[in-house]
């Protein structure tokens, strides 16, 4: 269930956005630029794990993409654009080649590509 604290955040951070994009940058930005990286439990022993993370702003990749997804959830982006935003962002901090925040510059209009990629992705769609 989403909380009234995840409503009320997902408002202010997509409050003036113009489209989905905007919206999944502007969540991706706050995930990325407010949450620290700490190891956590077993998943089964955190409370409701997305209003955890936003509330504690703490978790690991797996706990900072359960919060984004919530986000994007609450925002009312498509889910092809969720799906591609969260690959994504997996790619860029759950790996060994993670980027960083500036990472968000690889955000783009989804739509069909000429080079057969995912919208939103920046390469192939079998790319790790």
């Amino acid at each position: 269930a989403f909380t009234p604290y995840l409503r009320a955040l997902a408002a202010r951070l997509t409050a003036g956005c113009r489209g989905p994009v905007e919206k999944a940058a502007a969540i991706y930005d706050y995930v990325t630029g407010h949450v620290d990286y700490r190891y956590q439990p077993a998943y089964l022993q955190l409370p409701p794990i997305a209003d955890y993370c936003a509330r504690e702003l703490r978790g690991d990749c797996g706990v900072m993409a359960l919060l984004f997804i919530a986000l994007c959830r609450i925002a009312v982006l498509r889910s092809a654009l969720r799906l591609a935003v969260v690959r994504l962002f997996l790619r860029l901090f759950c790996s060994a080649e993670g980027g960083g925040p500036a990472a968000g510059a690889l955000f783009r209009q989804p739509g069909p590509l000429a080079d057969g990629g995912q919208p939103g992705l920046s390469g192939p769609p079998d790319a790790p």
